[in-house]
């Protein structure tokens, strides 16, 4: 088992790959009173169409989020969340884009919650009947998200942004893609991606580690599993340039909602590890539209806006800079906004005491089993590794870097995005 040193802060994070592939990784803490365990899968709404030993594959939008919903039912068993509530445990079950997690937060049979999850997981039965009746509740759920203003102010974001990638439509999909979706369909998506090898199993709390890993290795030794072939993705080729720079959409909103999105390739910082331009440009929107930021207390002051959040993430082969407001001003506020992203301010003494803040919050962050296995789970999907010089990776950022970094975004293909009752 190899020992992850996480440097600076006095922690190790312990990681073990199974002969069958999986990759486990446990965090023990002896002062905590509760403890998280996380299965993520490597596979996502966006995974349509891929091919395996040359041959292609397609399945329908939506069916890695069915294939959750399925995995979440058993056949002649209690489901998934019925089964850990008896353990008087808290799960969950969720699809994104690139991959699907299950998870569990329990403070008591940390053996059993973990033996549940893998059972859930790992010995599936698909009936035909039980996918035929998920039909309408997920028909249901994708009509109760179809008037969400975050998923519609989501996805018609993606669509104004990017003109191939499969994430415009929402991760359920359409109401066609849900009733085409068909037992052979769900079989073929989980016998492709569903392997230990694609996977990644997080465990942290208070617990032994090696009495933990042995636990795991013996469910195992009951299972086996052919040798994995791994699906190859379709890449996607997309332009620079955006769909849609202005759009005004009617949405179920009190107050009108402003968004503004940059989109720049990730080619622009090839200088720059990923790691460094998330965090460069993260430091350098919080001391502009932070929370202590003179530009977010003078809006909040004149009552122009109700709140303000930034967010900085990486598309496939694009870094996003993304704004996002409440006001009943918008194209006033647009403005202003506009005006400050192309002329940020870049304060050695305010990136400085952002990053002292940054790295406190990572201290504070091991207190918590729940925020390390959820920080773990990130980086896993985000980054395919962990940080162990994390502290370090924080303090080397400099302005000299930022503002290099800053210099590299091309604003001109900037989006506006306002949802409004109107």
């Amino acid at each position: 088992m190899q020992e992850i040193k996480i440097k600076g802060l006095d922690e190790t994070i312990y990681h073990e790959i199974l002969d069958n592939g999986l990759n486990i990784y446990l965090w023990n803490n002896s002062t905590s009173k509760s403890f998280k365990g996380i299965l993520t899968v490597f596979m996502g709404a966006d995974d349509t169409e891929f091919s395996i030993l040359n041959k292609k594959y397609q399945v329908h939008r939506g069916s890695a989020h069915y294939l959750e919903h399925m995995v979440c039912e058993n056949v002649n068993e209690k489901s998934y969340l019925e089964q850990f509530n008896e353990l008087g445990s808290y799960s969950n079950a969720y699809t994104s884009s690139n991959y699907t997690t299950y998870e569990f937060v329990g403070t008591k049979k940390l053996k059993e919650n973990i033996l549940t999850l893998l059972k859930n997981v790992f010995e599936k039965e698909f009936s035909t009947d039980i996918i035929e009746r998920e039909k309408n509740p997920i028909l249901e759920e994708m009509r109760m998200r179809l008037d969400n203003p975050t998923i519609i102010k989501n996805f018609t974001l993606n669509e104004m942004l990017y003109k191939t990638y499969p994430n415009k439509i929402d991760l359920i999909g359409t109401s066609k893609d849900i009733q085409a979706i068909n037992k052979k369909e769900i079989e073929m998506l989980y016998h492709s991606f569903y392997h230990p090898s694609n996977m990644a199993l997080i465990i942290t709390g208070n617990f032994d580690v090696y009495e933990i890993i042995t636990t795991i290795k013996q469910y195992f030794l009951k299972h086996t599993f052919s040798s994995y072939t791994k699906p190859q993705i379709k890449k996607y080729r997309e332009n620079k340039s955006v769909n849609n720079k202005n759009l005004i959409k009617k949405a179920n909103v009190e107050i009108p909602e402003l968004t503004l999105a940059t989109k720049i390739p990730l080619k622009n910082f090839a200088k720059y590890d990923l790691y460094t331009i998330l965090n460069s440009l993260q430091l350098l929107l919080a001391t502009n539209f932070g929370n202590t930021s003179l530009l977010k207390e003078e809006l909040l002051t004149k009552k122009l806006i109700y709140n303000l959040y930034f967010y900085v993430y990486k598309c496939y082969d694009y870094i996003i800079i993304e704004i996002t407001c409440r006001s009943k001003y918008p194209k006033e506020v647009e403005e202003i906004l506009k005006n400050k992203l192309q002329s940020l301010t870049i304060d050695k003494k305010d990136i400085e005491r952002k990053i002292a803040s940054v790295i406190a919050s990572l201290i504070l962050s091991y207190e918590h089993p729940e925020d390390v296995g959820d920080m773990i789970n990130y980086y896993l999907i985000n980054h395919q590794k962990i940080y162990a010089n994390e502290k370090e990776l924080l303090e080397k950022i400099n302005i000299k870097d930022i503002e290099k970094i800053y210099n590299l975004i091309d604003f001109s293909q900037m989006v506006s995005l306002t949802l409004t009752n109107k």
